[in-house]
């Protein structure tokens, strides 16, 4: 894991709701890996988790499917069950179990980020990065999507930065159309990466622009990452912008 690379001697907490699945995930784990079998939310309640053919899509929220039926996706979302499961706040879990402070956060919950950044609380204000699956459309219903996950943590202090690959739904169509209906144009959604304000980092705690400063450049935001490293150079008077400028001329 990247991470996990960036960072040695850390600690990364993952969730997965499957108690199965999760002693498999842990049963391969590298070291400083664990997953638990909880399902996060922005409160400590019951909710329905819709199943679908697609066990990669349940989800909190009940599919679109009068939105999806006219795209090829539809056949992932059909509805195969459900189960209702008791969720907690991510503050509350961490609290529970000795987490924190939490460095950084990553989401990819199938419409439902918002409500697992909501819970999150207070541990936001001294995360370094955040990594959030967004929906462009209403691929789930009711769900939040991007602009309001975006208003959402501004207001916690952090700032879109950039999308990373961005997902496009293929169109049903004519078999004698096709061709056409191979090249997809509808945006659906991608991972949004989101980092302090620099003027924050700017007089903040100094590990923290070395800790933004990694996780911005695991994600190809290599000036942003130069950045916090001149910042961190001009506090405490060492020279790390130049070996990581030549680091990234040399990939």
């Amino acid at each position: 894991m990247e991470l996990l690379a960036a960072f040695p001697g850390s600690r990364v907490h993952g969730f997965e709701l499957d108690p199965e699945l999760c002693a498999q995930l842990n049963h391969a784990a590298a070291e400083g890996l664990e997953y638990h079998a909880r399902a996060l939310s922005d409160g400590n309640q019951t909710r329905r988790v819709h199943l679908t053919a697609s066990p990669l899509c349940a989800s909190l929220y009940e599919p679109n499917h009068a939105l999806l039926t006219a795209f090829r996706a539809a056949d992932l979302v059909k509805p195969v069950g459900e189960l209702h499961v008791e969720t907690i706040r991510l503050d509350r879990f961490a609290a529970e179990h000795g987490i924190g402070p939490v460095d950084f956060i990553k989401v990819d919950v199938q419409g439902a980020g918002l409500d697992v950044l909501k819970g999150a609380g207070d541990l936001l204000n001294a995360v370094s990065g955040v990594l959030c699956e967004v929906e462009f459309i209403e691929l789930y219903s009711g769900q939040p999507l991007f602009a309001d996950v975006d208003c959402y943590l501004t207001d916690q202090g952090l700032r879109f930065h950039r999308f990373l690959k961005t997902f496009r739904l293929r169109m049903k169509g004519p078999e004698a159309f096709q061709d056409i209906f191979e090249t997809p144009s509808q945006d659906a959604w991608s991972d949004a990466l989101f980092l302090p304000h620099q003027t924050d980092l700017a007089n903040g705690p100094i590990d923290r622009l070395l800790k933004v400063g990694a996780i911005a450049s695991i994600y190809d935001a290599n000036d942003f990452a130069l950045a916090c490293i001149l910042l961190f150079d001009a506090r405490v008077g060492s020279d790390f912008a130049h070996g990581f400028a030549a680091a990234v001329r040399a990939t």
